[in-house]
């Protein structure tokens, strides 16, 4: 009854982490949008933003209508900088090193909504909330709101740079592999010098300074190398299963606890690899 207990806990521990991992992917797509719309995405970020400014500027002398106030007047012109830095600005100046023409664009960009901020301040909140107030419009007042603004413009568009970044080199890191698997192996035998396709290597078996290339034709070349160096020259569809094998995973037959059976040989195998890491490895080089 225990082994019972214990193995239905198991299945229904995988199928709760199973049905997490799809509801986590239905939520958040690769893009990093809820439920893949930019626009209730942007959205609720806003209204996010909107509500916590408010709060965090809320002077008990004002009160809290002030403070929503100011913030909902202020919102727009900060929304306007933003997209416009994060969707014209970056992609077209900044990544294209085009940085004179970003660098102008923005203070510009910057500046207009500077402006409008200010005058919306100026008309709609001070003149409207306190009209005897003795605040006036000047250059450091519109510094002030304009540095408010770039605080903003920064934040979000560090945010915009970083996910460039991560998009290029998962960019980089597929152009990579995909030259390493179109890239032949160069072995050097006997002085003279191999180029090998990766998808006709079985298998490799480490010799100490030497290792042994099995071919999927039955032919063996011998090179020197150890079985590590080996290993970093290939590309993730080698796996090893062995303290002194090497084998690709495009022609693995059957496994067990204890050997691999690669095109009708058997293969020691030790414990660099569980049984779950080598099936998805297998699975997952066999969908691409």
């Amino acid at each position: 009854m225990c082994g019972i207990y214990t193995k239905m806990l198991f299945i229904y521990t995988k199928q709760k982490e199973t049905m997490m991992t799809l509801n986590t992917a239905n939520l958040i797509d690769d893009r990093g949008y809820l439920f893949g719309s930019r626009l209730l995405t942007h959205g609720l970020f806003w209204m996010a933003y909107y509500v916590v400014f408010s709060l965090i500027w809320m002077r008990e002398e004002h009160g809290y209508f002030a403070s929503f106030y100011l913030e909902f007047l202020l919102l727009p012109p900060r929304i306007l900088c933003v997209y416009c830095v994060v969707y014209v600005l970056i992609p077209r100046y900044l990544l294209e090193r085009r940085f004179s023409l970003f660098l102008t664009s923005y203070i510009a960009i910057l500046s207009v909504a500077a402006s409008l901020q200010s005058a919306a301040i100026w008309f709609f909140y001070d003149g409207l909330l306190y009209p005897q107030s003795d605040i006036v419009f000047s250059l450091h007042y519109w510094i002030k709101n304009l540095m408010l603004i770039n605080s903003t413009v920064v934040f979000i568009g560090a945010i915009s740079i970083l996910k460039h970044y991560l998009r290029l080199r998962t960019q980089l890191k597929s152009e990579l592999q995909r030259r390493n698997i179109e890239q032949p192996l160069e072995l050097v035998v006997d002085r003279r010098t191999y180029f090998v396709e990766l998808s006709d290597i079985a298998y490799i078996q480490g010799m100490g300074n030497y290792v042994e290339v099995y071919l999927c034709n039955g032919k063996k070349l011998t090179t020197y190398s150890s079985i590590k160096s080996m290993l970093s020259r290939l590309t993730e569809g080698f796996v090893r299963v062995h303290k002194s094998y090497i084998v690709n995973t495009l022609h693995i037959e059957s496994f067990s606890a204890s050997d691999i059976t690669v095109l009708g040989r058997q293969i020691p195998r030790g414990k660099e690899q569980t049984d779950h890491q080598l099936s998805t490895r297998i699975l997952r080089l066999a969908v691409e």
